[in-house]
This record gives C-alpha cells, structure tokens and sequence, in this order.
C-alpha cells in the first residue's frame, strides 16, 4: 500500500499584537542596568578606595565609610542604582548617539539608534498609528488623530502642567521612514524623523530616531530642564528604549519593579488603544 506523502503546510506568522500578547508572560529580570560605563568605572573606583580608607579608620565613620564604599562597588559591579531606579533615570548607553546644533543657533539634533527584534514592517505600522504613542512615549496622555497626516496631542508635563500641540506628518515611506513637524511648544521636540533599516543577517531592525529641539537662548538644553527634568537627549533615548521593550517582550518595566503591558496601560488610561 503506497504511503501518503506529508504535506508541510507553512504557519501564518502572527500579528504584532499576538506576538507581543505571547511575550507579555516571558520571565523578565528582576533588576536592570541603568548605570552607564563610565560611572561604573569611577563606582568601582571610589567604592575600592573608601572601603580601604575606612577600614584603616578604626572608627565608627571609618565603618560608614566602608559601607558606602561596599554599596559603590556593587553599583559598579551590577551596573544597578537603586537612586536611579526610584527616580526614573538611566545612564546607560545601549545604542551610539550624537547631539548637534542646528544652523543659526536655532536649537540641537538629537539622533539615537537601537536594533529591535521586529520587522520593519511591524514597527512601522504600530509607530505610524500615532494613538499608541502613549504606550511608548513618557508624559503624553492622549493623541487624537485629526486628519490623514495630522494629529492633536495632549501631554502633562513632570510638574503637572498640561501642555497641547499639533503635529503633521510631512514624509511618509512605508516600512521605511516616517518625519513630521509640530506646531507649538511639544514636549517631541518642533520636527523629527524615525527610519526603519533591516538589520545584517536579518537580525532585527536598526531604529534610527532624529529630533529637533528650539533652544531660544542659553547654555545647552538649559530651556529644557523646567519643562522635561532632563535633556533632550534623555528623553529621546528612553522614549526609544519603551519602545524597544514594549515591542520585543509587550510590556514595558516601571519605577514601581511592575512591568506595564499594553493591556493594563490601556486600562488605565480608560480607552481603547487601537491593535496595529
């Protein structure tokens, strides 16, 4: 009796949303770095020299000293500050940056890269839907899309200031660029622009994401530090880094130790988030 040959039927990869729904429930670190390479350098340097300075003092400073100097080696050693995880600050470099002026003193560019394990089809989509900006992006609240390449945004700033602009889409290349400009004070900076490069040997997607900030006056990113608490550069980066974690694992860890997913965001946000 002649055998049946095997049909191997291809799976239909899934979508973003189910990829990201799966991933939601990986086992996830219970600490993170968020030192940067030279601090951890000088940790370990400082944290060395005060435990040798304060073991020579046979005093009760000297032992102070000696334990501040321990905790300095295990920040230098783990690349983990507790200051920082409490007040939402990271050094860490994960990706190359440049910060540079714009003609005419008229401000800086902020551009930073990162390689995501997504197509860049997949990231593409979810960044072009502008609504599921809030799940990235610190301190906006909502986005209501107001026309085929415009959008109104709502944001709070750290100090609890509301804040209001608009922004409209002026490159659109699918799966591979997205620029738009804002029109009044935001906290995105007044233009920019995001690239989608498949990474070599199909490993991921290097994200390349460039922004313009005004600097009206002052020493650099000095007109920033009221509004956002820290440098442009910063907030580029961790922008980038929420969307590099939500896109790979579907949640994004929290100051609290209590990783965010989309659903529970979307839950405290009392709407819906639209699925890419």
């Amino acid at each position: 009796m002649a055998s049946t040959p095997t049909k191997h039927v291809t799976p239909t990869p899934p979508s973003t949303a189910q990829e990201i729904a799966q991933l939601r429930y990986a086992p996830r670190r219970a600490t993170s770095i968020n030192v940067g390479h030279a601090e951890r350098l000088f940790s370990l340097l400082g944290g060395g020299l005060l435990i040798l300075y304060g073991l020579g003092r046979k005093r009760l400073s000297g032992i102070a000293l000696a334990l501040l100097g321990g905790d300095l080696l295990r920040r230098g050693l783990t690349g983990h500050c507790y200051l920082y995880q409490a007040l939402d600050i990271s050094t860490f470099e994960e990706s190359p940056h440049t910060v540079a002026r714009l003609p005419h003193n008229m401000g800086i560019k902020v551009q930073r890269a990162m390689t995501i394990q997504r197509s860049p089809e997949e990231l593409y989509r979810f960044w072009h839907n502008v609504e599921n900006a809030p799940l990235y992006m610190q301190y906006i609240q909502r986005i209501q899309v107001t026309g085929d390449r415009t959008s109104h945004w709502i944001a709070t700033t750290p100090t609890g200031t509301p804040l209001e602009w608009d922004s409209e889409i002026t490159q659109d290349v699918p799966n591979k660029l997205i620029a738009w400009q804002a029109i009044g004070k935001a906290l995105t900076g007044t233009g920019g622009q995001i690239t989608f490069t498949p990474a070599p040997a199909n490993k991921g997607t290097v994200v390349t994401v460039e922004m313009d900030f005004s600097q009206p006056g002052g020493a650099l990113g000095a007109s920033f530090a009221p509004l956002l608490g820290h440098l442009p550069e910063q907030l580029v980066r961790e922008n980038l880094r929420r969307f590099k974690e939500l896109m790979e694992t579907g949640e994004i860890a929290t100051i609290h130790g209590q990783p965010v997913g989309r659903g529970q965001i979307r839950s405290q946000q009392g709407r819906k988030i639209q699925e890419s």
